[in-house]
Formats: structure tokens, sequence, C-alpha cells
């Protein structure tokens, strides 16, 4: 540290990067708190109210826009092509899941789970987690697979691939879809047609979670989102577990021949998926219960990043690391863990 360094007085972003989730939960929890102690403390209008409140659309389009004019389609060609295949298995498995849950589930699940709440945890993949997990057991290969992991978990694939398969029960409609990703694709176009926009964004994700985070929370009543995101995540959180993981360690270990640690490490709930609960449900009669599912993606992020490590420590001391190692690295992940191959992908862009 250097001497005009000033120390901390309250290291928030030092719990915000230690606790899972933490870039979005614990701006929630803040704003959560002083709505539930102050109900009327960030309604007061001006610039605080759809700063902290009301803001909540225009942060996701910000969100599609960074996703959009980041996305280099040479580069996820060449990664398709070397580690296509987990990102195959995550969209077959979103498909599976919007059929189930908008063709055959009731819309509200037992203990109160709204089924497009199911949806958007058991689609999610944290990349700062997997980024992490490949760090210690991994190799550079595998570390230059986390733009596909991104891709898999960006609210725009995962929304896409919900809408065009609930267009199966009926038309789908074009309008909403085009005004729902317009950001999207302005990105896109702008970051193909002048590649130095990417690095102007690239951190635009990582730095407008919070602020997320913290608009969802201004809506909550914490006595509330207890009850409503408590058992109902950890329900969710235990198929996630139980599920998931088993179908990418299958993958790794049956189909491609491979450890099993890859496969594990796209198995945790990105706290950014909290963004995809209002962009499915808005406008439908599930609407009210968009803070519920706000609440059960906060504690699924929790939990299964808490539980992922520690199953991907058994698989590494079963079947061996990238090196053939069954070791358990106990110290931190390498320093170019964040890095690799893929410099233009920092984990800034990880989506805790």
């Amino acid at each position: 540290m250097s001497n005009k360094e000033k120390k901390s007085i309250l290291n928030i972003t030092g719990l915000m990067k230690w606790f899972p989730g933490g870039t979005l939960v614990i701006p929630m929890l803040l704003t959560a708190t002083i709505n539930t102690l102050f109900p009327d403390a960030l309604s007061i209008g001006g610039t605080t109210t759809p700063f902290f409140k009301t803001g909540t659309m225009y942060i996701i389009g910000f969100i599609l826009f960074c996703t959009g004019i980041t996305l280099n389609p040479k580069t996820l060609v060449e990664l398709c092509k070397k580690n296509g295949s987990y990102l195959l298995v995550k969209i077959i498995i979103m498909v599976i899941l919007a059929f189930a849950v908008q063709h055959l589930m009731p819309e509200l699940l037992p203990f109160g789970i709204p089924a497009a709440a199911l949806f958007c945890i058991l689609t999610s993949t944290n990349p700062g987690s997997y980024l992490e997990q490949v760090g210690r057991y991994g190799t550079e290969l595998d570390k230059t697979t986390y733009p596909l992991v991104h891709l898999s978990t960006t609210s725009a694939v995962v929304v896409l691939v919900w809408n065009l398969v609930g267009a199966a029960g009926g038309d789908i409609d074009w309008m909403s879809l085009l005004a729902l990703f317009c950001p999207f694709i302005v990105g896109f176009i702008l970051g193909n047609l002048d590649p130095k926009f990417g690095p102007m964004f690239k951190g635009g994700t990582a730095m407008i979670i919070p602020l997320l985070g913290a608009c969802f929370g201004a809506s909550m009543d914490l006595q509330t989102a207890a009850v409503q995101g408590g058992i109902p995540g950890i329900a969710v959180s235990i198929i996630y577990v139980v599920v998931i993981i088993p179908i990418f360690l299958l993958l790794d270990r049956v189909i491609l021949k491979r450890p099993g640690y890859q496969g594990v490490s796209w198995c945790a709930v990105s706290g950014a998926c909290a963004a995809i609960p209002p962009m499915i449900m808005a406008g439908t009669p599930m609407e009210a219960y968009i803070p519920q599912a706000v609440a059960m993606v906060a504690t699924a992020t929790i939990v299964t990043n808490l539980i992922m490590p520690l199953v991907n420590k058994r698989v590494v001391a079963k079947w061996g690391d990238a090196h053939g190692d069954r070791h358990v690295t106990t110290g931190q992940p390498s320093s170019d863990c964040t890095q690799g191959a893929m410099t233009e992908d920092p984990r800034p862009n990880a989506q805790m």
C-alpha cells in the first residue's frame, strides 16, 4: 500500500468481493434496509428516486447494450469449435426448461416458487466463479472459454430463448421483443463497426450491477423478502445442485472424457440473472411476484456459490485436475486466471 493510499473506514468493496454474489446482494440489502426502516426515504423525487428505485429497466437496457458492444462473432466461432459442447448443453437445458415452465407447469409452484424464477435460476451460470475455478484447476484453454460462459448467461440469450420457446403456444410479440433487445442490437452494431467501443464499455456490466441491486432492494421489505426468498430460494438451490451439476459432470466425465472440474465450474448462479425476472414477468399475471423472484435469485446466488467450489474440490480429489493432480489447491488462484488468453474479457464482467 502506498503512503498516499488511504485506509478504508469500512471495507465495503472487500465485502462485496468476498461475499457470494456480493456486487448485487450487498447493495440490495443496503437499500432494502433503508426501505424497510424508512419506506418513503427513496421516494422523494428528483434524481434520487429514478437513481435508486425506478431505474431498473434503464439499467437492464444498459446491461444489454454492454453485452452487445463487446460481442465479437469471429472470436465466438473459434471458441465454439473448441469448447462449444458446454454451450450446446446449456442451450438445450434452456429450451427444455422454457418449454416445461411455459407449457407444462403452473405459474406458481409449491413453496410459492414462481415457475419463471425457476427457469431463471436453473439456466444461470456465474462467469466469475467459473474463471476462479478453472484458474485453480484448469489450463489456458479452459480460461479462454470464459466468453462462452459469459454469453450463455447473458440476459439477451436467456430471454431470447424464453420468448422463442414461448411462441410454440401462439404468435410471438415481435415488437415487444424488438423493444427489449434494441439496446443489445445497437451495441452489437456499434461494437463491430468500431472495435474501439468495446474497451470503452467493457466494464459497464460490472459497474452497473451494484446499481441494479440497489434498485431491486429499494422496493423490498426485508421481513417479506426473507419469507419470499428464503425457503423458496433454498429449495430451488437444492434443485440446481442435484440436477444441473450432475448434467455438466456427466458431460465432462462420460462424453468429453475429462476430469470433471470444468463442467462443475459452470454450475453456480450469477447474481446478474436477477435482471431476467423483470424482463419475462413484466406485463404478465405474475408481475406481482417479481420481487419474490429477485429475492430467490439472491438466495440461490449465495447458496450455489458456496456449494459448487466444495463439490469441485471433491471432484478434483477423486479424478484430478487438468494436470492429473489429485491434490486440492489450497492457495489463491493464479494471478493470470483473470486474464487468460482472452484479455478483452476481464474478470470485472463476471457478473457475480
